[in-house]
């Protein structure tokens, strides 16, 4: 083997072995993007899947929205008595948006002086949901959050049985090169007739 040829051979060597690296580069990334995209779809779901759930154990009568659709609050049933009459829980789930630390927090308001849970369902007036404090009894959180709506149909204010009340939530993931926004939205009808 002549030195030219040894030559050629190494050159193309060398640009083989960089085209091989930038391929592995380029799939390491690109596959750690969509894990990475990948957890946070799975996180989205599992927190739409709660509020879901939350929407859909409680009467209209125990759901309080606010006009902007960034807080939620349920107040759960616990059971039906042999005559039909919904019986509440003890507590109420709040649903928070803190638009400024871009995080949504699902938290359990218990009762206290100021609130108390007998009788009926509970809601919350617009005014009084957006001063609740979500506390320490945070059971679920979302971090990256940028939009997170709860809102009925245009020209309904106040939710009842068969309204659709549609859901939006919207996380960001900055270090993401592609699709860096994913999008959860649904619609929950109300069912449960008694208030």
């Amino acid at each position: 083997m002549s030195l030219p040829e040894l030559l050629v051979g190494l050159f193309l060597t060398t640009i083989f072995m960089g085209l091989l690296h930038q391929l592995f580069q380029t799939t390491y990334r690109v596959g750690h993007e969509e894990m990475g995209r990948a957890s946070t779809e799975q996180a989205l779901h599992v927190v739409g899947n709660a509020l879901q759930s939350d929407l859909k154990g409680t009467s209209p009568g125990g759901l309080s929205l606010v006009p902007d659709g960034s807080r939620v609050a349920t107040h759960p049933i616990s059971s039906v008595t042999d005559r039909g009459s919904l019986i509440y829980q003890d507590r109420l789930w709040l649903w928070a948006f803190d638009s400024n630390q871009n995080i949504l927090t699902r938290s359990e308001l218990l009762e206290n002086a100021n609130r108390r849970f007998e009788g009926p369902a509970l809601r919350l007036e617009p005014a009084e949901l957006m001063a609740v404090n979500p506390g320490e009894r945070i059971s679920r959180s979302l971090k990256n959050v940028t939009e997170f709506v709860v809102q009925n149909p245009p020209g309904v204010t106040a939710p009842h049985v068969g309204t659709p009340l549609r859901i939006s939530m919207k996380v960001t993931r900055s270090e993401l090169r592609t699709r860096s926004e994913i999008t959860y939205e649904t619609a929950v009808h109300l069912r449960t007739a008694r208030l």
